[in-house]
């Protein structure tokens, strides 16, 4: 047992200094393609963030104060989170019905997160955005060289995902210590583990000030949960969803829809935010007395 925790909190320190160095070469990254903040977090954050979601799921197959957001970005959220909203209504329709040639519906999934790439690819900064910190591998240079900012980047990205890799064996450890089911762990623990890698992005990125980064990158991997792993579901498992499952689904649903009318409507604030988060620990309760 106590090998396990202080393998849990290596992994997660690990991630998270990881982190630090992926979102430094992330930035720099999208200066170099001139991509804006948009597409930077949500795509190139939101594909490394995303990682150990898709991973966990194609394995599984085959065996501080309120403050307001600025009224753009909640624009451009809002905007994803319909795109999520509509994405999810299909799959979970198609998880209450059993019919051939489901199958050949997975590339659906994958054509509609490639039109929302090409959406965001054309996105362009507002205003003029600041250079990123200094990269940490060549911190003297005032725009280092795109070599060493793919280098940092892809060494931190196996780095986030060797300790996610850890982090995951280490939460079903103790899901079995605790005599958690294979559904609960699968509900309650995988998404810990899962989303750790986008959190500690996030905790990074607000704590920078850089909140269009943090936001778009939750969006980007949003978009990315809502397709490719729905896609190899889709594609290596009959995809019916039982009871529990569809409430799950109903859950995570809701929680969107409050997001989407929020950040459509410009009246999300992180204390909105935050309480939003209270679903899943309600959901958590739920399950755990069920």
């Amino acid at each position: 047992m106590l090998i396990t925790l202080l393998l849990f909190l290596l992994s997660a320190v690990t991630i998270y200094l990881a982190c630090e160095y992926f979102v430094n070469g992330i930035e720099w990254t999208g200066h170099h393609f001139k991509l804006s903040q948009s597409a930077t977090g949500s795509l190139l954050a939101a594909l490394g963030t995303a990682l150990p979601e898709c991973i966990v799921t194609l394995l599984l197959c085959m065996s501080r104060e309120h403050r307001a957001i600025d009224d753009e970005v909640q624009r451009e959220i809002g905007r994803d989170q319909a795109w999520f909203v509509g994405i999810f209504l299909v799959a979970v329709a198609l998880g209450m019905v059993a019919f051939t040639g489901k199958t050949w519906l997975a590339p659906l999934f994958v054509l509609v997160y490639l039109v929302y790439v090409r959406r965001e690819l054309k996105q362009t900064d507002s205003h003029e955005v600041e250079l990123p910190e200094p990269l940490k591998l060549d911190p003297g240079a005032e725009i280092p060289a795109l070599g060493k900012v793919l280098l940092q980047t892809l060494v931190a990205l196996v780095v986030v995902a060797l300790a996610a890799q850890l982090f995951v064996h280490q939460l079903e450890s103790m899901g079995e210590l605790f005599g958690l089911s294979p559904v609960l762990a699968a509900l309650l623990l995988s998404p810990v583990a899962t989303e750790m890698p986008e959190l500690m992005n996030v905790l990074i990125w607000v704590r920078q000030g850089k909140h269009r980064l943090a936001l778009a990158n939750i969006s980007g991997a949003m978009m990315i949960q809502g397709t490719i792993p729905k896609a190899f579901c889709l594609l290596f498992t009959p995809w019916l969803l039982d009871s529990t499952m569809m409430v799950s689904s109903l859950v995570t649903l809701l929680a969107v829809v409050l997001l989407w009318w929020g950040f459509s409507r410009e009246r999300m604030t992180a204390g909105r935010l935050a309480w939003v988060g209270l679903i899943y620990l309600g959901f958590c309760g739920w399950l755990v007395m069920s």
